[in-house]
């Protein structure tokens, strides 16, 4: 069973990313879902430092969510 989450926002932990207000570091498979959902290779991702990928995927997801409001 898949368990289905809200995407809000990610945030660097580390040297590793999680969803704001999760525990949870995101998994490589997490994080490969999450880069394709965020329209964001997730080879240049794997290349940034944690915050900077962190950014990418946000800003990734905000862009997603103004042109399904459109």
């Amino acid at each position: 069973m898949v368990e289905e989450r809200e995407i809000k926002r990610v945030e660097a932990c580390g040297n590793d990313l999680r969803m704001v207000g999760d525990e949870d570091l995101l998994s490589i498979v997490e994080l490969k879902l999450l880069a394709a959902f965020a329209e964001v290779p997730l080879e240049y991702l794997l290349s940034l430092p944690p915050t900077l990928a962190a950014q990418n995927i946000n800003h990734g997801l905000k862009a997603r969510e103004k042109r399904s409001q459109q």
